[in-house]
């Protein structure tokens, strides 16, 4: 038998039942350190102790053995090596996020609603910074407007299955999936210490993965290279503040200190300070070092530092709203193609959460 598939269909259940380590361990008559060792694959899983697992959680013993889905074309890299630890963390969200996009895929098999991507059907330039003002004009945004009014409408007007989760690697923000698993797809780290400005930059920042380096989208490859990241970090700049913008906006603002025009783009355009003046030094002033002055301009305007990540006038979370997965669930149980035990599932609620939507659902 597999013993990850059995070992990652536990942690679902547990998940899905809300049942930790601890209680699931004090369940069974074990030390919640050898559940854990078992859980992690430390060491084998016995056939007593499986089975004392499926009468706790009351699951059928058959529901352990399904089939874990993998992923073949993902995108998902750090630019630091990782310790034997974040390489099973790495593991672990590739699993979980295999198992999403299976359940994304079901749903809209069930509800005939594929999703319909320009960035397969589109032919895009091979230049960051013509792709990101190619995209802009598929999506009939104007040069100089913001957008992140409607961001999460933009993410599904380019066909791109989203998902927000709390994943923990600190040395990654997030991954994309090829069309070969069924995407485009993104996958952004939402840790609550992963500011909102810096999840939207890391959306367009896979956007751009996905359109100017599809070809390299390898399951074993764990470490970026410097040129794809500076090509897709210039993407994403460009595509969230474009020059005209950036021009327009210097310009209306001229009256403002240094500190504060940069702050007042930031908060017109809702995005990191750091995106403003990385594109402030790419469009004006290459040789300048402009994060120094901004940094000790700060300090003397706000008396505050920019140390651990600070965002001034960060933006309040969510980055996005994934509505589309909800509303596929929402019409595959109304139409009798999903029952509630998949929708708590599919949608990683507990009972008593799946009960209180799916009541909402019928009196809707």
């Amino acid at each position: 038998m597999d013993e990850r598939n059995i070992t990652d269909n536990t942690k679902m259940i547990m998940k899905a039942k809300g049942v930790s380590i601890r209680a699931l361990a004090e369940l069974i008559s074990m030390s919640s350190a050898s559940l854990s060792k078992i859980l992690n694959n430390k060491v084998s899983i016995k056939t007593s102790n499986l089975i004392k697992i499926s009468k706790a959680l009351e699951v059928p013993l058959e529901n352990f053995f399904a089939d874990t889905p993998r992923l073949h074309q993902v995108r998902f890299r750090t630019q630091k090596v990782m310790s034997a630890r974040e390489k099973a963390q790495r593991g672990q969200i590739l699993r979980d996020s295999a198992l999403w996009m299976r359940d994304y895929t079901l749903l809209e098999s069930v509800t005939n609603e594929k999703l319909s991507s320009i960035l397969i059907r589109h032919r895009f330039p091979s230049e960051p910074k013509e792709a990101a003002a190619e995209l802009r004009k598929v999506l009939n945004l104007s040069e100089t407007s913001a957008i992140c009014d409607a961001f999460s409408a933009l993410v599904e007007q380019c066909g791109i299955k989203l998902r927000l989760y709390p994943y923990g690697l600190k040395k990654s923000f997030g991954l994309s999936i090829g069309i070969q698993d069924d995407g485009p797809a993104i996958v952004v780290n939402n840790d609550p210490e992963v500011t909102v400005e810096r999840q939207i930059f890391t959306i367009v920042h896979e956007i751009g993965h996905l359109i100017l380096h599809h070809d390299s989208f390898q399951l074993d490859e764990s470490l970026s290279t410097e040129k794809e990241e500076s090509e897709a970090d210039l993407f994403a700049g460009n595509f969230l503040l474009p020059d005209e913008a950036l021009r327009h906006q210097w310009k209306a603002k001229g009256a403002l200190s240094f500190v504060d025009r940069v702050l007042a783009i930031k908060l017109l355009y809702k995005i990191s300070y750091k995106v403003v003046l990385s594109r402030y030094k790419q469009l004006f002033s290459p040789e300048f070092n402009v994060f120094a002055k901004f940094a000790s301009d700060y300090a003397n305007e706000y008396t505050h530092d920019l140390r651990n990540h600070y965002e001034p006038f960060p933006l309040e979370r969510p980055a996005a709203i994934e509505s589309r997965l909800p509303s596929l669930a929402k019409k595959a149980f109304l139409n009798e193609k999903l029952s509630f035990s998949r929708v708590q599932h599919i949608l990683g609620l507990d009972i008593e959460q799946a009960r209180e939507l799916v009541w909402a659902w019928k009196e809707l």
